[in-house]
């Protein structure tokens, strides 16, 4: 049974969840780089400690950040955002799903090296960015794969750019590197699945061998 923690803090408030509950190995999160690597140190107080709080189970995927727009704006490349952002005399928005995450840091990094200023509309997720995407209230944002691609397959959005250092796999025509042709630009998730500290190692052991059993699939 998945259970959504929606507003949740960058994922934190599911994240603390997990760390006070049962260590009996029914209760499982999903955690990722935001909530493991990066919340930790910008938010005031997530309320979990990543190296005592959790047991590792083990890594599931891996998938950076996507540059989108809504398919109404005329810039087709990264190129023409930027120009557009430099001509523009009001603060440019951009949409990112929550302060501090992987996203909104992959936001903060390309300003920084486009040389551009943003305005950043945080959001309570992934999921109400991709809403607002969607319907125009926000032109411009940078939200992870698994949430956007059926809204582009369906052309709802378009994206233009992947925020790794490579290719991504998915969509391998799309520049990388955020399209900046700037090498050491890298803000990609990791995906795991952590148990609560003091699960018995047998049922941590067991567990490891099952995403690892579908990785190979």
């Amino acid at each position: 049974m998945v259970e959504n923690r929606a507003s949740g803090g960058s994922g934190t408030v599911a994240s603390r969840a997990v760390a006070r509950g049962p260590a009996d190995g029914y209760t499982l999160l999903l955690a990722y780089t935001t909530t493991f690597a990066t919340a930790p140190y910008v938010l005031p107080d997530v309320g979990y400690d990543v190296r005592k709080d959790f047991a590792p189970i083990g890594l599931i995927g891996f998938a950076p950040a996507l540059l989108l727009v809504n398919p109404s704006v005329s810039y087709r490349n990264v190129g023409d955002l930027i120009a557009a952002i430099k001509a523009s005399k009001e603060p440019f928005q951009v949409g990112v799903p929550s302060v501090g995450s992987v996203n909104h840091l992959a936001a903060v990094l390309f300003a920084e090296q486009a040389g551009v200023k943003l305005q950043y509309i945080p959001y309570k997720g992934s999921q109400p960015l991709t809403t607002d995407l969607i319907g125009g209230f926000v032109k411009v944002g940078f939200n992870p794969i698994p949430v956007s691609r059926a809204a582009i397959e369906g052309k709802l959005l378009r994206a233009l750019a992947a925020t790794s250092a490579k290719r991504s796999a998915m969509y391998p025509d799309l520049p990388h590197g955020c399209g900046i042709g700037i090498a050491r630009y890298d803000a990609v998730l990791n995906y795991g699945i952590v148990a609560a500290a003091g699960t018995p190692r047998p049922i941590v052991d067991k567990l490891n061998k099952a995403p690892a059993r579908r990785a190979v699939h």
